[in-house]
């Protein structure tokens, strides 16, 4: 009792010091890259370089699973990452710099960190705020600016067949000035064996032996990004992004081993900001255009010898689209006595082109089957996939309003209407009170809609590959109420406490359909997805040297009827970072996964818990010597699986153990 008074006591140098960081806190959340975010100050969860840099992480994927309340496991096809967020299983969206730029599919395992200056993530519903994408949570890159003005050159290798290389140069001038990034890696990413698939199955029921099970997944990565931002004066900033991005296929696209399949991603985005101050308030406006070509080549869905010999060289598939998008926005602040307004409007249109499809089968209507066609053909014209050519136009206006009602008490409102030529127009609401309880104390009340829209698949696909598309399909709505309450104890203690509820309605799932070339079609549901959990966060500094974080998640379903079943009950972390006055700094830090369940219907014992330890550690000499580095990813070795297939008996292996050293240099 008298620790936790004394908690709560604080002397008048403590206090000044509570409001010199508070006050910091209010304008590092208003004056930000990305100035939306203090429209939820309290739900954002903000990590710097120095964290980013210490946690020894590679990619976005990894980083992410340090935030409580998020689980990042993988998908049924490939290795891409799958996203839960307080148990839902559904798009968040990916930002750089405020703009989107990963609009196929971003995978956050290809996302590298090593250019993030600033990470920005916020939980729940924030369709007012970022948009359609924006249904479970927003992450925001905040990448390096001229302001950084040095040159960094590091690169580090390991185990895993892991290699990565990257150097950045930044460079303030009179009157603007320019950051160059330029990055490269490599990983096999896992040796880990995969016992059965889906094969495996096939082979019991026909007798036959053409599995390629046991063997390892095909988890290989090689990533390269540049990233050339221009600042030209204060009100101007050119930023243009290009990545190139080549993976192998995991456990393969039907479940079964794929050895020579390959996904390859290349993606240009440039975009132009404009921001100018104002008397009382500012303009901001941005036009961005992203330009990627994705490609499947020699996909093998199912080995040599598979359905009996039907198909001696296997069921194979190379497929490629071209994707182009031009956006248009532009955001007037203002001040209007106790109000702080935002008004905002937003173009947007973009085309997608199939630019192959060359595969060996057919599918006849009814069977989920396909049928030899002899040599490899082109179906582009034919029985194509999804549309050949597909474009579509939205648009949408905004209003957000921040009203200081009292001293203590603080409203947030929003409202952003969506139009898009194929699905028609979406309203959603956002709104919040924030409420000083006390001095340190902040109790936060959230209230967010977004409408989840049909995706082109959804809508276009011809029962091949995927089940069939459905035109009728509408907006399926996720609702969620939080409740938070933030306290300072002191300057370096912190508590938050999150609470939440939501409802998914009319959820767009696989459904059987006879009349479905593989015996299924995309509908909306009638069962609603529901569920409720809390989130728990500790930051303390019992000195300048050592931090500790502690959290917990829990979520529980009241209903569902999605993969969200898989998603784990509870989600404790720990982590402790340490700063030597000898120069050298470490990072230790502990998550655990447990409570999944198999989906209904599903036989196998239930999956294992798994608990993953890493650590990091940074020395340098002198004070402009290079630093080494030494991560060790998953410590001990720990079994980690994921449950992404009933057609993988054993479950999926996750986190292998990884050893990366290397050196990084600043000029």
């Amino acid at each position: 009792m008298l620790l936790i008074l004394s908690f709560f006591y604080s002397s008048a140098s403590v206090a000044n010091d509570l409001d010199s960081l508070i006050a910091e806190d209010i304008i590092e959340f208003t004056e930000g890259y990305d100035k939306r975010i203090r429209f939820a100050p309290r739900t954002v969860v903000a990590m710097t370089h120095e964290q980013i840099a210490i946690s020894g992480a590679l990619n976005l994927g990894e980083l992410l699973e340090r935030v409580v309340g998020v689980h990042i496991s993988r998908n049924d096809s490939g290795y891409r990452a799958d996203k839960y967020v307080r148990g839902v299983q559904e798009n968040w969206i990916v930002l750089h710099n405020g703009i989107e730029i990963e609009r196929t599919l971003p995978d956050l395992y290809a996302l590298p960190v090593a250019d993030i200056e600033r990470l920005e993530v916020l939980k729940g519903s924030h369709f007012a705020i970022y948009g359609p994408a924006a249904i479970v949570g927003t992450v925001n890159i905040v990448t390096f600016t001229p302001q950084e003005n040095e040159t960094t050159v590091s690169t580090r290798g390991g185990t895993l067949g892991t290699s990565e290389a990257w150097v950045r140069k930044s460079t303030e001038l009179v009157n603007g000035g320019y950051s160059l990034f330029f990055y490269h890696s490599n990983t096999d990413g896992s040796r880990d064996s995969i016992t059965s698939d889906r094969q495996t199955e096939l082979d019991l029921a026909l007798g036959d032996s053409a599995s390629l099970a046991p063997s390892r997944g095909y988890f290989d990565r090689r990533l390269t990004d540049v990233r050339l931002t221009f600042e030209l004066g204060e009100r101007w900033s050119f930023n243009q992004y290009f990545s190139d991005r080549q993976a192998g296929l995991g456990i393969g696209i039907a479940q079964a081993i794929d050895p020579s399949g390959q996904e390859n991603l290349t993606r240009s985005a440039t975009n132009l900001r404009y921001s100018r101050q104002l008397d009382n308030g500012s303009l901001d406006a941005q036009v961005a255009y992203n330009y990627e070509v994705a490609t499947y080549e020699d996909t093998m869905f199912f080995p040599p010898g598979t359905l009996g010999g039907l198909f001696p060289e296997g069921v194979s598939q190379s497929y490629g689209q071209t994707g182009q998008e031009i956006t248009a926005n532009a955001i007037r602040r203002f001040a209007i006595n106790r109000h702080s307004v935002e008004v905002g409007i937003g173009l947007r249109y973009g085309t997608a082109t199939n630019d192959f499809d060359r595969r060996n089968y057919f599918i006849q209507n009814g069977s989920p089957l396909p049928v030899p066609v002899g040599s490899t053909q082109e179906f582009t014209d034919n029985d194509a996939l999804f549309d050949k050519d597909y474009d579509n136009f939205g648009s949408h206006i905004l209003i957000r309003d921040q009203f200081l009602l009292t001293g203590d008490l603080k409203l947030d409102a929003g409202l952003r209407i969506d139009n898009d030529e194929r699905y028609g127009t979406v309203t959603n609401p956002r709104i919040g009170l924030e409420y000083a309880l006390a001095q340190y104390t902040n109790l936060t009340f959230l209230y967010g809609e977004s409408s989840i829209l049909p995706t082109v698949i959804q809508q276009t696909s011809n029962g091949i590959f995927t089940p069939l598309g459905n035109n009728d399909l509408t907006a399926s709505k996720m609702r969620m109420f939080e409740v938070a309450i933030d306290h300072r104890f002191s300057p370096s203690t912190k508590l938050l406490i999150n609470t939440f509820v939501y409802r998914q309605s009319a959820g767009i799932k696989a459904v059987p359909d006879e009349e479905s070339p593989n015996g299924s079609s995309f509908a909306n549901l009638d069962k609603n997805d529901e569920g409720s959990g809390f989130e728990l966060t500790i930051d303390w500094g019992p000195n300048p040297q050592l931090s500790l974080k502690a959290g917990l998640a829990f979520q529980h379903k009241f209903n569902s009827n999605s993969d969200s079943e898989r998603a784990p009950s509870w989600l404790p972390s720990l982590e402790a970072t340490y700063r030597s006055p000898s120069r050298w700094e470490s990072n230790f830090s502990l998550f655990g996964v447990y409570g999944r369940s198999r989906e209904l219907g599903d036989s196998r014992d239930e999956i294992g818990d798994y608990t993953i330890a890493n650590i990091s550690f940074r020395y340098h000499a002198l004070e402009n010597a290079p630093t080494l580095t030494l991560d060790v990813q998953n410590v001990f070795d720990a079994t980690a699986k994921e449950d992404v297939s009933s057609s993988i008996a054993d479950d999926l292996p996750v986190w292998p153990q990884r050893i990366l050293i290397g050196v990084r240099a600043n000029f």
